[in-house]
């Protein structure tokens, strides 16, 4: 059996700290994805997000491949986010 807890978090309240993939929920048609978080967007894709707009924004950034660019996600979109678990499998002596 795998077992793992998801902490979700309110974007309004908190983002991530550290640049990564994170698991977001919205109300969208595929309501649970995992996308990119860049605490700051230029660093992550000085192409699509230009030093001189983006040089101190963070936010969360998914890939269109209709279009070959990264996008900012609202933050509007997403209610909640969280860290990609960690899955334990238990064992029998568990």
């Amino acid at each position: 059996m795998i077992a793992t807890t998801i902490e979700w978090f309110d974007p309004e309240e908190k983002l991530p700290e550290e640049d990564g993939c994170y698991l977001i929920y919205t109300s969208n048609f595929i309501p649970v994805t995992c996308v990119q978080f860049a605490v700051n967007l230029n660093d992550f894709d000085d192409i699509d997000f230009p030093e001189e707009l983006y040089s101190h924004c963070e936010g969360f950034v998914d890939f269109d491949g209709s279009q070959y660019q990264w996008y900012k996600v609202p933050i509007e979109e997403i209610k909640y986010w969280a860290k990609i678990p960690e899955i334990k499998e238990e064992t029998k002596d568990d």
